[in-house]
């Protein structure tokens, strides 16, 4: 019935294939965003899959991975630009991810190195009090090693 009701919604009854107990969309016919960025290799995100709904049970992980996937073209983008010396360019594309999932903590550090290393310090440790209070908020959590030595080291120099 189900079936039935999607192919009327969408007016059209080859753009949902029923194939071994599974529905889905017809990829030869049917366009969706997020399967374009998953086969993509940039780091252009639309944001969650379906927005700020609250997480439900059928699309909690394709959500979850989506933004893992996100979050790790950012981590390759970012650490690249910075290799290349491009660290506002870096920091851009952190700041806007951080825009997407504040409690992206490795967000955090490409940020606070990427301040850094333009001399700013100050908003290294910024960024680093940013963080800390988000995961203490929202999550009850501590930032991780790897954030805290990177504190250190800004505080040491």
């Amino acid at each position: 019935m189900a079936l039935l009701r999607l192919r009327k919604l969408l007016g059209r009854d080859d753009l949902i294939r029923l194939e071994a107990g599974h529905l889905g969309l017809d990829r030869e016919q049917v366009w969706v965003d997020a399967w374009n960025f998953a086969e993509d290799r940039s780091a252009t995100y639309g944001g969650h899959l379906f927005g700020n709904d609250p997480d439900e049970s059928w699309h909690a992980a394709p959500r979850r991975r989506l933004r893992d996937l996100y979050i790790h073209r950012v981590e390759e983008e970012g650490g690249r630009l910075e290799r290349d010396n491009e660290a506002r360019r870096a920091l851009a594309l952190y700041e806007v991810a951080l825009a997407h999932d504040p409690l992206a903590e490795p967000m955090a550090r490409g940020a606070m190195r990427c301040w850094i290393a333009l001399g700013e310090p100050a908003q290294a440790l910024r960024a680093y009090e940013r963080c800390r209070e988000r995961l203490s908020l929202e999550l009850g959590a501590a930032p991780a090693p790897a954030t805290l030595q990177l504190v250190y080291s800004i505080r040491a120099a």
